[in-house]
């Protein structure tokens, strides 16, 4: 199985307490042995790409739900996404209607910035993973020879192999999800 995309959709609510993530991976199936130490309450699924699609998005807010519903209080929640399509289907809409949950999609493009979890919380992630890739890097100029541009051109071949292989124009998408 590919694991090269696996999407990760953490949810902490503006109280701070932290609802199980929905783990999406590529393939058609899980295998239940192979995530026995996984905490309880994760949401497990698969697409074909390993990315989140309008099945899983509908799972992933069921699951949201679930675990906010009781700590409700009045009669909405707000959920706060990014503008990716399959957040924005009708039955995606209809369901968060029905339950008092509010989607808000922040602008396309804006993310980056304007993501609280990604402004607070995973920028130190982030710069922690881009020195163990710099590390990384550097050990193997250094015990392999390779000089950072044969690296460098290595990946992006097999990106862009990966970027053609994968592109949802020329595939149709397919999700289950499971429930641990």
């Amino acid at each position: 199985m590919n694991h090269e995309h696996i999407t990760l959709t953490e949810t902490i609510s503006a109280a701070g307490w932290v609802i199980p993530p929905v783990i999406t991976s590529p393939g058609s199936v899980h295998l239940q042995r192979h995530f026995q130490d996984l905490p309880d309450g994760y949401l497990l699924s698969v697409s074909d790409s390993g990315y989140i699609n309008n099945e899983i998005s509908i799972e992933t807010v069921k699951h949201i739900n679930r675990f906010t519903k009781l700590r409700m209080k009045g009669k909405y929640r707000l959920l706060l996404l990014d503008n990716h399509e399959c957040h924005l289907s009708l039955e995606f809409r209809e369901y968060c209607e029905a339950e008092g949950i509010i989607p808000f999609a922040l602008p396309p493009h804006t993310t980056h910035f304007l993501q609280p979890l990604d402004v607070g919380c995973f920028q130190p992630n982030k710069h922690y993973h881009r020195e163990a890739v710099n590390e990384a890097t550097r050990i193997i100029e250094t015990t392999i020879g390779w000089t950072s541009l044969q690296i460098l051109n290595g990946f992006v071949t097999k990106h862009l192999k990966n970027q053609q292989s994968s592109h949802p124009s020329r595939r149709q998408e397919s999700g289950r999800s499971i429930r641990k």
